[in-house]
């Protein structure tokens, strides 16, 4: 290896991702006999960069000393003047192409923006493509990306977009891509399906390497060039794909359900892969093909795998044919579900979703819920079944009504809360029409006093668990409580070091406002 000359070793250090160009500069610093491969990756270190790629695609009115440009019929420009009240005709119209990029070094800081220059040491992190229907450049427009502040391009401030053409976007588009959580690929608000800047788009959007690990598709995709199906099955469908979030929104209920059962019955995953649909409705015999090819299948789940398809419209008469009362579709091996919420409120509420077979996705006895009970309150008491909710549908209401009067009088109306014997958390036991049963986790309240004396009787003790012989507690924390913990820093966990060094303490939310406090045990 470090006989390798130096054209061959800069070859090969011009493959690696930057997040590997830095371990491979940590790996050599001190190491003389590979003294080519140092220098290599200094130099690659200095001009190496990442760049978050963001494209605006727009049509605009040809502009000209406060008239519209125009061609006569021989080809020559010819100004004319807009009467008040006139109609303005597509002709007057042209689209055009911004391509701006904000530079960031190979440790993520931001430096700046990136000139379109030097592009064999760039790799792309994100990429955005959107249309602003504005009147002129001169217009404030957002780079959308998570945490970016608004970028103004006006005559007073330089601007980071340029015009582009066709060609030179894609050619920044096929730039290599840098792997990263962070990374997307992004196309949302192009406008109607016919629209000029939908063409432009489609020529654009498989241009990109396909190996960015979101793929966000927010806009309508008409069947024209480019077959979202075909798109979306090279992107994600092949064994190896790096895709690990897929979120489509504006496409038919068929065509969604087509990709989603591809994905999910018939491609084989390595990597985890969430699959999030978004569509105005479906209809029943669009639902029936889907859940007869689910049926077909061999009813495995793979945990890789997950879907979640929110409706516009309500799913109950769907839900009423494939369902029992809470919900669920149980396919004949046991494998896997079908979760269908109808609750009509929000699209949230109307949604479908694929996820492995559990006992309580068929109709359960009152002897099965007393036997659940009874290991929860065995337990440490922050789970039932690994679950913090449980939605039940009952074989025999009548039975029910008997086990439960053991566990003490009805609060509310239907209602019984079962304590945990920790004293941390209880069990809210809710009776619903047509033998539905709900057993929800309720967690007890903490403020930032009593979180901070547990803390201070932890590090006087030996620091092997967190309060009476438990390694792990969760409760509820409100946000103000939460910032003062962590003095008011952006931050979803904390973590606070015992004096014999050997454990320490994280505070972390898990999901707002439920709290986790562990004790994690350090390598000497």
């Amino acid at each position: 290896m470090d006989q390798l000359p130096h054209d061959l070793v800069d070859y090969l250090v011009h493959l690696l991702p930057p997040s590997d160009l830095q371990i491979l500069a940590k790996a050599v610093e001190e190491k003389p006999e590979l003294e080519n491969w140092k220098l290599v990756t200094e130099a690659h270190l200095k001009k190496r960069c990442i760049i978050d790629l963001d494209i605006v695609v727009r049509q605009r009115w040809k502009m000209w000393d406060s008239g519209y440009l125009t061609l006569t019929a021989e080809g020559e420009p010819s100004r004319k003047r807009r009467k008040k009240g006139a109609k303005q005709n597509q002709e007057d119209k042209e689209v055009e192409v911004h391509l701006g990029a904000v530079k960031r070094l190979c440790n993520g800081e931001t430096a700046g923006e990136w000139d379109f220059k030097n592009l064999p040491y760039v790799w792309i992190r994100s990429v955005n493509i959107h249309s602003h229907k504005r009147r002129d450049t001169t217009s404030c427009c957002r780079l959308l990306r998570p945490r970016m502040p608004i970028k103004r391009y006006t005559k007073k401030t330089p601007s980071i977009y340029h015009r582009a053409d066709l060609q030179e976007v894609r050619r920044n588009l096929s730039l290599p891509v840098e792997p990263s959580e962070d990374g997307f690929h992004r196309c949302l608000n192009l406008g109607d399906v016919d629209s000029p800047e939908m063409d432009i788009a489609l020529q654009m959007l498989p241009a990109a390497q396909k190996t960015f690990s979101r793929l966000i598709l927010n806009t309508y995709l008409p069947d024209k060039e480019l077959r979202i199906e075909d798109f979306i099955d090279d992107y994600a469908g092949q064994e190896g794909s790096l895709l690990e979030y897929l979120s489509i929104r504006y496409v038919d209920g068929k065509r969604m359900l087509d990709i989603a059962g591809s994905l999910l019955f018939e491609k084989k995953r390595i990597a985890p892969f969430q699959i999030s649909f978004s569509y105005y409705g479906v209809r029943q015999d669009e639902m029936d093909t889907f859940v007869k090819r689910w049926q077909n299948s061999d009813g495995s789940f793979d945990a890789k795998k997950q879907l979640q398809l929110t409706s516009i419209v309500n799913l109950a008469s769907i839900k009423k044919k494939y369902c029992n009362p809470d919900g669920y579709a149980v396919h004949p091996s046991r494998g896997s579900s079908l979760y269908i919420s109808s609750s009509g409120t929000s699209i949230f509420e109307n949604c479908i979703q694929f996820m492995k077979f559990q006992p309580w996705h068929l109709p359960v006895t009152a002897a099965w819920i007393d036997a659940e009970i009874s290991k929860w309150k065995a337990g440490d008491g922050f789970r039932l079944h690994d679950e913090r909710e449980l939605r039940l549908f009952l074989e025999s209401g009548e039975e029910w009504s008997k086990h439960a009067e053991k566990y003490g009088p009805l609060k509310l109306e239907g209602v019984r809360f079962i304590a945990h014997r920790s004293g941390w958390t209880s069990l809210k036991v809710k009776r619903l029409p047509n033998r539905l049963v709900t057993i929800e986790m309720k967690y007890k309240q903490m403020t930032h006093s009593e979180l901070m004396e547990m803390i201070k009787k932890w590090e006087d003790g030996d620091g092997s668990t967190v309060v009476d012989q438990l390694k792990r507690v969760e409760f509820r924390m409100l946000k103000t409580a939460w910032n003062e913990l962590c003095d008011n820093m952006d931050s979803d966990k904390v973590c606070f070091m015992h004096p014999n060094k050997k454990t320490r303490l994280i505070v972390q939310r898990i999901d707002t406002p439920l709290t986790q406090m562990s004790v994690e045990e350090l390598d000497e």
